[in-house]
């Protein structure tokens, strides 16, 4: 099988997913794949070829240039994104939301005022809840330095905390060089 992305994206793909189906949604800078509107996000078939369906809706919107740069999948289909921007499909999403697999916001997930800064990776616990790392030092109004997990519905999981020695050790970059082991007891190794 071959993979023809035609003329693929406008700008930066810094965010990969492949799905079960053999699909991969795409995250980055662009506002365009082959020319047709995508804001940040797009979904290709295991061909190469654009979804017309996916994301439904305008995709992100923000200051500045708005990225995903962190795409999670959750068993169920839903898609969690993070990156640099304060809207998905209209409503205020502060650089983290959660997708229908539609591609429509999941609204009974809510970050509240979300990353003080951009989110720029993260893992998908076996349980549903999800650790992010980004540049940010607070998540949710929740004094986060750069590393948070949330729970479920998106609320800042108040049990984990990063147990080391200063903040920057805990800091994500380059977020696809860090390897950590997350235990049953929410430290980091």
């Amino acid at each position: 099988m071959t993979f023809n992305a035609g003329a693929g994206p406008n700008n930066i793909v810094s965010s990969i997913a492949l799905l079960p189906d053999g699909s991969v949604l795409i995250g980055g800078y662009f506002t365009q794949v082959s020319g047709v509107p995508r804001g940040g996000l797009a979904k290709l078939s295991s061909s190469g070829v654009l979804d017309p369906l996916f994301p439904s809706g305008a995709g992100i919107s923000g200051t500045g240039l708005p990225s995903i740069d962190a795409i999670g999948l959750l068993p169920d289909g839903r898609v969690l994104v993070g990156g640099e921007f304060t809207q998905v499909h209209g409503l205020s999403r502060s650089r983290m939301a959660r997708l229908l697999s539609t591609g429509e916001v999941d609204v009974t997930f809510d970050p509240g005022y979300g990353a003080g800064s951009n989110v720029r990776c993260m893992a998908v616990q076996s349980d549903g809840k999800v650790v992010v790392g980004g540049s940010f030092s607070t998540f949710d109004g929740v004094v986060r330095h750069m590393l948070a997990r949330l729970n479920t519905d998106g609320s800042v999981d108040t049990n984990f905390r990063c147990s080391l020695a200063s903040a920057s050790a805990c800091s994500p970059w380059p977020c696809f060089r860090m390897v950590t082991r997350l235990q049953a007891e929410s430290s980091l190794n």
